[in-house]
């Protein structure tokens, strides 16, 4: 795959489109019809005038910006330097999509529908200014699909706007949507599989069917976890279609489901299965797996404990205080489970409340309350069973998921699909069994919104993250100097507050009242430590240091380096001691030079990529031993170093790897 493909593919796909399109217009009547629909939806025709006024506010004060920030944005999300479209830069490279000698495996093994896309996009335009917009187009996707599945369910246009505005307003669903991440993609495609199966079931028609199993397969081939939430789902589906049509029907379509299954995954199974012997991925217990997400052991006290953190994921508020207190009473009911709260067969990382606004793992707190209440509301009452079977199937797609997954810090965002559901619940709830108008709930989640959209720490518009910051007199749970210059004033004027004799994160020694916090925060802005919040709006920031927005350390040392690099440069080697991406640091160089990996496990020297030539004269190192331990002697020109990256310059270029 590369440019030229990738045009001529998309060229034929257009041409189809526009033929198809063009053919379907043949008659006088169509095309009137095509008019009046279109009309109907740009002047929002049978809306109330409170549901038109405030989606008109909300496109232009929300939507908008957030698709400016899309487009102007670069992407800067580590994980998606560290694999998303790291993995893509070696697809291009290599001109295939087969698995090539990496230190970080998840570049090869986690799933790919989004990163193709992506490929594509960047592809068709020689730069990554466009790819933040698949996310974006996704949660587009996802908010108008949502209120089609409350269209299902009987909610009116009242009904269907709540629901919308709920999805849209979800925290981290509006941190994910200006980023290459692949969970509101995941989302987008879960939700349309409801949507579809739901309409299959009532029309039986093979054609939705269809395409309800290709929305499901899509998914799973984003996001495995989508396969986790939409299993209830399916089965539901699947016994209502052998209730409705019979054995031979229900056969029918299951010989459909998996010869679509076998098509979308086959051949990134059979790769998986020739590097590593297995369909998923590495097996447990040899060199090549780094890491183990799925659980250890399976019990109800397991499956309950995580559930548990799970669900204290979205209960974090900006509170030391609060947030001990959640803390407390996790501990608490973990010992009465007889489970420990940090259990490494269902844990990756060690539990505590908090309340974050990085793009990753900021919690649904308000979203979460809301659900929580309408399940109330909801089970209360002796009817509404179709309302309630939806939600059950979503409840039990999160509990499988905490059974299947171990529990890690940033899984709010694979909870998407269970928040997509909750909308239609919450909005079915507050609008046939309340009968609230909608236009106060919906008034409120926009407003909040707000602050997320214009706030956002890696993609700031206006210091909105700072004002609110210094109203409710918010200081951070842990604090760590920007670097070893800094560390000293860090002490002096800190210490009194946190623990400074830890090594690198000074944690919080006591809970403190609003007026102590307010003491707190003023000397931490006298550190600068809020610098970032008050002055680093993304419209202040070169499109270079905008890459480092979520990770700026790595923007301190990698500059550093730069002048280093000089237009002598044929390729740059990477020799890391730890398992990370280099997205980054190539995307900033402004030359037409590649990076790959040159120290590398030596179960990848099976690997055809393996053997493609790379000539390089500079090394890119974590680890000045392990740098210098992959240069030959007698061939280094110079050694750069700073605080976390080293560069050695080569008197002559080389071909060598370095296995271990």
């Amino acid at each position: 795959m590369n440019a030229e493909t990738a045009c001529v593919f998309w060229s034929i796909g257009v041409l189809v489109g526009l033929s198809t399109l063009l053919w379907s217009l043949r008659k006088p009547h169509d095309r009137q019809l095509l008019v009046k629909q279109l009309s109907i939806v740009f002047r929002l025709h049978g809306c109330p005038n409170s549901v038109r006024w405030l989606t008109v506010a909300g496109f232009v004060l929300l939507y908008l910006p957030l698709l400016f920030l899309a487009l102007y944005a670069p992407p800067s999300n580590l994980d998606s330097h560290n694999y998303h479209l790291n993995r893509i830069l070696f697809w291009v490279w290599n001109q295939n999509l087969d698995h090539f000698p990496t230190v970080y495996g998840p570049q090869l093994y986690h799933n790919v529908f989004a990163e193709y896309v992506v490929m594509h996009t960047g592809l068709l335009t020689g730069s990554d200014q466009f790819v933040n917009l698949i996310q974006f187009s996704a949660m587009t996707g996802a908010v108008l699909s949502i209120s089609l599945l409350a269209k299902e369910f009987g909610l009116n246009v009242r009904g269907q706007f709540l629901a919308g505005v709920l999805l849209f307003s979800l925290p981290i669903g509006l941190f994910e949507s200006t980023t290459t991440q692949n969970d509101y993609i995941t989302c987008y495609l879960f939700i349309s599989f409801v949507v579809l199966g739901y309409r299959a079931i009532r029309h039986h028609d093979y054609k939705v069917m269809a395409w309800c199993l290709l929305a499901l397969f899509f998914a799973g081939f984003t996001k495995y976890t989508a396969l986790m939430f939409g299993l209830p789902f399916a089965v539901f589906f699947g016994i209502n279609l052998l209730k409705q049509r019979g054995f031979v029907y229900s056969a029918r379509i299951l010989a459909m489901g998996l010869l679509l299954f076998g098509l979308i995954f086959g051949s990134f199974f059979y790769r998986n299965y020739q590097l590593y012997g297995s369909l998923i991925g590495p097996r447990p217990g040899t060199r090549l797996a780094l890491e183990k997400l799925s659980c250890d052991t399976y019990s109800l006290p397991f499956t309950t404990a995580n559930v548990l953190k799970n669900v204290g994921l979205h209960l974090g508020l900006p509170y030391s205080a609060y947030n001990r207190q959640i803390d407390s009473g996790m501990v608490a009911l973990h010992r009465t489970l007889g489970v420990s709260l940090t259990e490494p067969a269902i844990t990756m990382d060690h539990y505590h409340a908090r309340f974050s606004m990085q793009e990753d793992m900021v919690p649904n707190t308000i979203h979460f309350c809301l659900l929580l209440l309408s399940s109330v509301f909801l089970f209360i009452r002796r009817d509404h069973g179709d309302v309630k079977i939806l939600l059950i199937l979503a409840l039990l797609g999160f509990v499988l998921f905490c059974t299947l997954v171990k529990f890690q810090l940033w899984s709010s965002r694979t909870h998407m699909p269970l928040f997509a559901v909750g909308c239609v619940v919450i909005g079915y709830v507050v609008r046939r069994l309340l009968g609230m108008r909608e236009i106060y709930l919906s008034t409120a989640m926009l407003l909040l919104s707000v602050v997320i959209v214009y706030g956002n720490p890696a993609k700031m518009l206006i210091p909105v993250r700072y004002v609110s910051q210094k109203l409710v007199a918010h200081v951070p749970r842990d604090i760590s100097p920007p670097d070893s210059s800094h560390a000293k004033s860090f002490r002096n004027l800190l210490g009194p507050y946190y623990d400074t004799s830890v090594a690198s994160i000074y944690p919080i020694r006591h809970t403190y009242s609003y007026r102590e916090r307010q003491a707190i925060f003023q000397k931490l802005d006298s550190v600068a430590y809020f610098w970032h919040d008050k002055q680093g709006s993304i419209l202040a920031k070169s499109r270079t240091e905008a890459y480092f927005a979520n990770h700026l350390a790595d923007y301190t040392s990698y500059s550093k380096l730069l002048p280093h690099i000089g237009p002598d440069v044929l390729n740059i080697g990477v020799a890391y001691l730890g398992e990370n991406g280099f997205y980054h640091y190539w995307r900033v160089l402004n030359q037409p030079v590649q990076m790959r990996y040159i120290r590398y496990r030596h179960e990848f020297n099976a690997l055809s990529n393996t053997h493609r030539r790379f000539r390089y004269n500079y090394i890119l190192s974590d680890e000045i031993g392990t740098a210098l331990r992959c240069t030959e002697p007698g061939n280094v020109a110079a050694v750069y170093k700073t605080d976390k990256l080293i560069l050695v310059k080569l008197k002559r270029p080389s071909e060598r790897v370095y296995l271990f």
